[in-house]
């Protein structure tokens, strides 16, 4: 994207897509090459760790273990995710898929200018999601995670509907500010997206992944719904108060997003996630720090030099 108004605008715009699809065939070789099947088969891996991952977290995940969708798809929390992620992604979506059109025709910018300003955005959403996760982690600590994920997702999304507003208010003349609403706006979905993401482990546990699947695949669908929605309001890309429609439509979705997750959401495992390997929930809800293991390391290893000794006397 950072490239995309340089190389329209200097070559065509065929050559966006031809190189987008030959860095997809480099990166598939690639990933093909250095993925492996199992950590016990990658060699840049120690011993520990292997040991870490296959016997502490493997044996919690049965073969025979059956999916509880009933109980997952009536779940009020499993629910408040999944609108905390579409409105996320609403607000994600609508600027990636959108933005550009908006800023070549309404804020009259220059193709190869709106191919930076596209991808600017993107920088800010990066570092939001990083910083999130270490402060989230350190307020979990001290506080519950209930209310360390509300107010993370409180604070996102009011900045979100916040910018949203700002940039329908501002007038086309007005580019730079709209610019920075737009950065704004992609900067605080980093801490939405990222407490959404996580709050998943929070109630789901060893269903995480399925919770992901389903979460991931409503949470997605603005990738299409604000394309289309945004081609049907906006007949004249040229006039910015008929995009200033998408963007109130963007305010109610992060509101409505916001209001049904700090009613409906939770911030510990569902009973439809529970199992009888406490070790594992353990594991989940106060993660082994470096320190633990090597301790728990050692306390293994005296037990097997203590079971080696009592063979041999026997």
């Amino acid at each position: 994207m950072l490239l995309g108004g340089v190389i329209a605008a200097d070559w065509s715009w065929e050559w966006i897509f031809y190189l987008s699809g030959i860095s997809a065939l480099v990166w598939a070789v690639v990933w093909f090459l250095v993925t492996v099947e199992s950590p016990s088969t990658y060699q840049n891996i120690s011993d520990e760790e292997v040991i870490y991952i296959e016997e502490d977290m493997g044996k919690a995940i049965s073969q025979n273990d059956t999916v509880p969708w009933k109980a997952i798809f009536t779940s009020l929390p499993v629910w408040a995710i999944i609108a905390a992620h579409f409105g996320t992604n609403w607000a994600i979506y609508t600027m990636f898929s959108e933005l550009p059109t908006f800023v070549v025709e309404s804020l009259d910018f220059p193709v190869d200018t709106a191919g930076l300003l596209s991808a600017l955005p993107w920088l800010p959403l990066a570092i939001s999601v990083y910083l999130a996760g270490i402060i989230s982690d350190k307020l979990v600590e001290k506080y519950p995670t209930l209310y360390v994920r509300k107010l993370i997702m409180a604070i996102s999304f009011t900045i979100i509907a916040s910018s949203f507003l700002l940039i329908a208010l501002l007038d086309a003349s007005n580019r730079v500010l709209i610019v920075m609403g737009v950065i704004i706006v992609m900067g605080a979905s980093g801490p939405a997206w990222a407490s959404a993401g996580v709050n998943q482990l929070d109630i789901a546990g060893r269903y995480a992944a399925v919770l992901m699947g389903i979460s991931n695949s409503i949470g997605s669908t603005p990738g299409f719904l604000a394309p289309m929605i945004t081609g049907y309001i906006v007949e004249n890309s040229h006039l910015k108060h008929e995009w200033n429609i998408i963007f109130i439509i963007s305010i109610v979705i992060c509101v409505l997003a916001l209001g049904c997750y700090l009613c409906f959401a939770a911030g510990e495992l569902q009973p439809w996630a529970l199992n009888n390997n406490d070790e594992y929930q353990a594991v989940l809800n106060y993660p082994v720090s470096s320190r633990d293991f090597n301790e728990r390391s050692v306390l293994n290893a005296n037990n097997n030099d203590h079971l080696t000794d009592r063979l041999i006397v026997e």
